[in-house]
């Protein structure tokens, strides 16, 4: 909705970015969103300050004025779509959907897609999004960042000038810590059209920058960044029975996950592979040997 429009300039977003000399073909204007935050950002030269802060203080504070169905009906059918691409027709898609609704608990803001459910989205209303707009697009839950050639009084008077009339929001409850605790071990066993077999072990871990979160940073580094790595070699390169494997520490707000993902080669067995990594990660963890 945040590219549709807003009260004082009423086309579409990326009109005016164009209009301030931003850089369209680099990724310089776009949005993102994750678990913990949504951000928007767009790259342009020093003397277009102004007029993006103008644009921005219009977004956050006028865009619910001029919000209409046949808007939200359009950026429905873009995320949907989005959804369909990035998680419903594509090999392996669904994996992260089961394995976060499985790792974390019902109720837990990780145990489902960013993205949300179809049902979700078709049941979003104008009013829904009004109400979420007033709630969290707001001055005490906004940071705004500024970087680049120019000058900091400057930068500060005209934050001021577009930002300091909006009145601020809702007071808002920051989410409490909350990493999962499993009874035990989980196997989900799924098929599907893929060209290979994939096998995912994940486990909880900590919120970044909380004890242990930089130790697991390193460990997914050392066991599987590179054709040295200590997985890579071993699964890929001596025994050769994955085609890829990879680990990583994904450090969120309240929680994480820390996972392994190997793609099996043609005939080989995902028990054998996942043997091999058990024994991997368990002489790693023993040792600290690297090599």
């Amino acid at each position: 909705m945040m590219f549709e429009g807003s009260k004082n300039a009423k086309q579409h977003y990326l009109t005016y970015m164009e209009r301030a000399g931003a850089n369209m073909r680099e990724g310089g204007v776009n949005g993102t969103t994750s678990f913990d935050r949504t951000n928007y950002f767009e790259t342009v030269p020093r003397e277009a300050l102004e007029y993006v802060l103008w644009l921005e203080s219009d977004r956050m504070g006028y865009l619910t004025d001029v919000l209409t169905q046949e808007k939200l009906d359009n950026q429905r059918d873009v995320v949907k779509n989005e959804r369909r691409q990035s998680y419903e027709n594509v090999p392996y898609g669904r994996a992260f959907q089961m394995i976060f609704e499985n790792l974390f608990p019902k109720g837990h803001p990780y145990s489902w897609l960013v993205i949300g459910s179809q049902e979700d989205l078709n049941a979003a209303s104008t009013e829904d999004v009004k109400e979420f707009f007033k709630t969290y697009y707001t001055p005490n839950n906004c940071s705004l960042v500024i970087a680049g050639d120019f000058e900091t009084e400057e930068a500060k008077r005209l934050v001021e000038k577009y930002f300091a009339p909006f009145d601020p929001g809702p007071p808002l409850e920051r989410p409490r810590l909350w990493i999962p605790k499993l009874d035990g071990e989980k196997r989900i066993s799924v098929l599907d059209r893929v060209p290979q077999e994939r096998l995912y072990l994940i486990w909880p871990s900590p919120a970044y920058f909380y004890s242990g979160d930089a130790e697991l940073d390193l460990a997914s580094r050392i066991l599987s960044q590179g054709k040295n790595s200590r997985l890579y070699k071993t699964l890929v390169y001596d025994k050769q029975i994955a085609s890829d494997v990879s680990a990583f520490n994904y450090s969120l707000e309240i929680s994480g996950a820390f996972g392994v993902v190997a793609t099996a080669r043609p005939s080989q067995r995902l028990d054998e592979i996942e043997r091999v990594i058990d024994e991997e990660i368990e002489r790693f963890a023993l040792t600290g040997d690297v090599g």
